[in-house]
């Protein structure tokens, strides 16, 4: 037990001399050292906070489906509510297969308002499916900004029914 009081005495003083060559240097005393690391611990929470907030945001993105090809998050987010119009047009999308340019689309969500360039009938439609389940998947939340360029990995889209697994 003297043992114990000892090594606390040696780290009390090891402590004291620490604080007195703080004060010294920079007049960093305890109660500035109190409020410099309750400011850092503020910002610290909040950053975490925020940091929270936006991956949980731009994890609707994560749950579309089928997954598109690719899909680039920008700065800023989009409310639902401020939908508007949705700009259409029809263009030739760079890198996308010639055998499914017609089904092929870049989906642009940005804070003023959303953007589709569809290489067809068929691209627009898959666009536009994929911002209604953006827009469900948010639940009326403000979402991230993003450019989502998407095609079919395959010419023939289908369903297959194993009858094995599934009794119809």
């Amino acid at each position: 037990q003297n043992g114990n009081k000892v090594k606390d005495s040696f780290e009390n003083r090891r402590c004291e001399m620490i604080c007195r060559s703080l004060e010294e240097k920079y007049g960093f005393n305890r109660s500035t050292a109190k409020t410099f690391w309750a400011d850092q611990m503020k910002s610290l929470a909040l950053s975490l906070v925020a940091l929270c907030a936006f991956s949980t945001l731009a994890a609707v993105y994560d749950e579309i489906l089928p997954a598109p090809q690719r899909v680039e998050l920008r700065e800023g987010t989009f409310d639902a509510k401020d939908l508007g119009e949705i700009t259409v047009s029809r263009g030739e999308i760079p890198e996308v297969p010639a055998d499914v340019r017609n089904q092929a689309y870049v989906l642009d969500i940005a804070k003023d308002g959303v953007t589709i360039v569809a290489g067809g009938n068929a691209g627009e439609r898959y666009a536009k499916v994929t911002l209604a389940q953006v827009l469900k998947l948010s639940e009326g939340r403000p979402v991230p900004c993003a450019r989502i360029t998407d095609w079919p990995a395959l010419r023939w889209r289908g369903v297959m029914n194993d009858c094995g697994r599934n009794f119809l």
